[in-house]
């Protein structure tokens, strides 16, 4: 599409673009590319390890893939970091 397009070129133009890498992310885990998107969003986390929303999208990828344990952990830190929402995850999925 043309959004990724555009978001791979500002990647390429700052490697440290956290929004960019955010939302192309986005669009990966929109596509079901769960591959690319956890890579932006564990690139991203790297850049901005106190958004709460990039370990709620990693969690969401990995309760997809079956990944529970992994998932619950990240909804954890999530919350934590202030993403209450993610609290609905974790009683539904992790007890």
């Amino acid at each position: 599409s043309e959004s990724l397009r555009l978001y791979t070129e500002a990647i390429k133009y700052d490697i440290n673009n956290v929004d960019a890498l955010k939302n192309r992310g986005n669009i990966y885990s929109y596509i079901k590319d769960f591959s690319n998107a956890l890579n932006d969003y564990h690139a991203a986390i790297l850049l901005s390890p106190e958004d709460g929303g990039l370990y709620l999208n990693i969690a969401n990828i990995q309760h997809q893939l079956g990944q529970v344990d992994s998932a619950c952990t990240n909804w954890s830190i999530a919350v934590e970091l202030g993403k209450s929402d993610a609290n609905k995850m974790l009683e539904k999925y992790c007890k």
